[in-house]
């Protein structure tokens, strides 16, 4: 298997063949009976970046860090989403997930600021806190629904995050309704003369 070196010590694998698949079915069927496994096997036999077919429909499973920013920055544009992605459409509508193109560039854009490394950090810090609680309540020996309390614990991090987000916009929506009122109040006695 063909490798080069990439970012960081990264080494990219590549062959450039994939999985054959059955004549009509292609790689359906081995995906949808182990998906995790056949796309760890995959990328194994396969390399960084494999060609799949399902059914009459190509795709790529990439696996490396410079595969995939080569399939969603360096030539995006030569890609569409899946058929089952965009038959999302109706019930999600033109967002960050089924959106392409220009329209994917502006929703991208918009959603950016989230991710910028501080704020990063600082949900790092956050779920860092909450999962150490979370452990802290446990007891030696006690049997615990790993499934339920992690699930607790992913909703305890995005309600933390997004009440966050609600408190500081109704801050300053209240601190703008509060300087408008003040113009009004100011505008008002100015009127009157005082």
């Amino acid at each position: 298997m063909p490798r080069t070196e990439g970012p960081l010590g990264y080494e990219r694998r590549y062959t450039g063949a994939g999985p054959k698949g059955a004549l009509v079915a292609g790689t359906m069927r081995e995906y949808g009976a182990d998906p995790v496994g056949a796309m760890l096997r995959w990328r194994d036999e396969f390399g960084d970046l494999v060609p799949i077919r399902f059914g009459p429909f190509r795709a790529h499973m990439t696996y490396g860090p410079a595969e995939i920013e080569e399939v969603l920055v360096d030539r995006a544009a030569d890609y569409r989403k899946s058929f089952g992605t965009r038959m999302l459409i109706p019930l999600l509508g033109h967002g960050l997930l089924t959106a392409e193109g220009d329209q994917w560039l502006r929703h991208r854009r918009l959603a950016s600021p989230a991710f910028h490394r501080d704020r990063v950090a600082g949900y790092g810090r956050a779920m860092a806190q909450y999962a150490q609680e979370a452990v802290d309540a446990w007891t030696d020996g006690e049997s615990v629904d790993v499934h339920e309390d992690l699930t607790e614990l992913t909703l305890r991090i995005v309600a933390r995050r997004s009440s966050t987000r609600t408190s500081r916009l109704a801050s300053r929506k209240s601190l703008g309704l509060a300087r408008r009122s003040r113009t009004s109040i100011t505008a008002g006695s100015q009127a009157c003369g005082s």
